[in-house]
């Protein structure tokens, strides 16, 4: 049987919160399938320390200042009303590209946001699954409140 199930959503969010006043830091809970297993965990410490991916990536990575973009002339277009479009829900790995994206940036100025996508897609495929069932969790959550 399902812990979630066992002792209702409510007690495991009781023993969430007081995981995480014990541990003075936030804590996630989510079921991970890939292991089967219903998880209650601090929230992965994810900081911004350049790894051996910048590292291979930087050789790959030409800047030509000498290039200026060119941009035509923009003319203005009547805008239609249309109706509030409320944007779908974001997924795991845009999750932890939006929250790893500014460590990057502020470690790399010179990296373009294509250089930093490719970056943390390689990050993404490496990192452990513990990381990743912390996104998959966020991104369902959002999800269910997206319903």
């Amino acid at each position: 049987a399902e812990i979630d199930v066992v002792i209702g959503l409510d007690n495991v969010e009781k023993i969430k919160d007081r995981l995480s006043m014990l541990l003075s830091t936030p804590v996630v809970s989510f079921k991970d399938n890939v292991n089967g297993v219903y998880r209650i965990m601090p929230t992965p410490a994810l900081d911004g320390v350049v790894d051996a991916a910048v590292a291979q990536i930087m050789p790959m990575i030409v800047t030509n200042n000498d290039q200026s973009a060119r941009s035509s002339p923009k003319t203005r277009k009547m805008i239609r009303e249309k109706p509030e479009k409320i944007p779908r829900p974001s997924n795991a790995f845009i999750l932890y590209r939006r929250h790893h994206h500014p460590l990057v940036k502020a470690s790399n100025p010179d990296f373009h946001n294509n250089d930093i996508s490719i970056l943390l897609g390689k990050r993404w495929k490496a990192e452990s699954s513990e990381t990743k069932a912390y996104f998959k969790a966020l991104a369902d959550e959002i999800k269910a409140q997206h319903a």
